[in-house]
């Protein structure tokens, strides 16, 4: 007779005592289920486990062209930006305060005007000179 442990319905080991021919039966059943799992472990991969070592599934809905353009006119707006920045840099304080009443706070040229107390078309060729000067400084770099 031999003992060996089993869990019961609780999960806790309970020691039984068997037959020798039972004990070597049990470690076989053991045995033969260990090394399914290990099997299973080894060769089976989780989709989670995939997209977690950072690759992607392919997705059929996606059309490739159309992510690698938008990449692209990402890069590209990026460059405008950039470029926009470096321009925008060589306008005088006016200048530059100038196109941040008009795009940032959104201001109306009329708004402007009444603002400094100037009239509009002094504001309206002010912007007109900032769009030209923008469009040769953006044409040179």
């Amino acid at each position: 007779m031999v003992k060996i442990y089993v869990k019961n319905a609780d999960g806790q080991k309970v020691y039984v005592e068997v037959t020798d021919e039972q004990a070597k039966e049990y470690r076989d059943e053991c045995r033969r289920e260990w090394r399914n799992m290990a099997n299973e472990k080894n060769h089976t991969v989780s989709l989670d486990e995939i997209v977690d070592a950072g690759h992607d599934m392919a997705d059929e809905k996606s059309d490739i062209e159309s992510i690698f353009e938008e990449k692209e006119r990402k890069a590209n707006t990026k460059a405008l930006i950039k470029k926009l920045k470096e321009a925008m840099s060589e306008l005088t304080p006016i200048q530059r305060r100038t196109i941040y009443k008009l795009f940032v706070k959104n201001m109306s040229q009329s708004e402007i005007a009444r603002e400094e107390g100037v009239n509009r078309t002094s504001v309206k060729n002010r912007i007109d000179g900032i769009y030209s000067r923008l469009k040769k400084l953006l044409e040179k770099k």
